[in-house]
């Protein structure tokens, strides 16, 4: 319960805080928010527009970028979050106090948040998210694995 109240105290926070669309977005100014509004049009998305429409769930579900993505990462999170809810356990079972097992479970996490924040800022820098955002992930993924071994085996 304790982790989950950051993460319900911040959802609640960008409920109030995030604008609706980037027309209403006060931290951009009048120039990003027209190139905003004009790459969501290029996109056939409306800023307006507040209604389902089967069609652009039809568009999205023929995406084949949307599919590849969506495939690699189940395939990558279904081992990593059964290493993520184990690894405590099987810490704790080699001798160590709560406390020890949790402290020692977290540096591939730490290194794992490092990383994510460092991919996003490259990738908005070079203008290049799909292939940068595979190559480093598959690099994370890695050194995940590898960490986990050299701490834990």
């Amino acid at each position: 319960m304790l982790e989950g109240i950051p993460t319900i105290l911040f959802g609640l926070l960008v409920y109030f805080i995030l604008p609706n669309n980037p027309s209403e977005a006060s931290f951009l100014d009048e120039s990003e928010r027209l190139l905003a509004v004009a790459r969501l049009k290029e996109d056939n998305i409306d800023v307006e527009d507040r209604h389902f429409s089967k069609v652009q769930f039809f568009e999205v579900i023929k995406d084949k970028k949307l599919w590849a993505l969506m495939v690699a990462y189940l395939g990558l999170l279904t081992p990593m979050y059964s290493i993520c809810f184990f690894l405590p356990h099987l810490v704790r079972k080699m001798n160590f106090d709560v406390l020890q097992a949790q402290l020692l479970s977290s540096p591939p996490y730490i290194l794992a948040s490092i990383g994510t924040v460092a991919v996003a800022f490259y990738s908005v820098c070079n203008s290049h998210f799909f292939i940068e955002f595979s190559f480093f992930l598959l690099v994370f993924v890695r050194l995940f694995k590898l960490l986990s071994k050299f701490f834990f085996i």
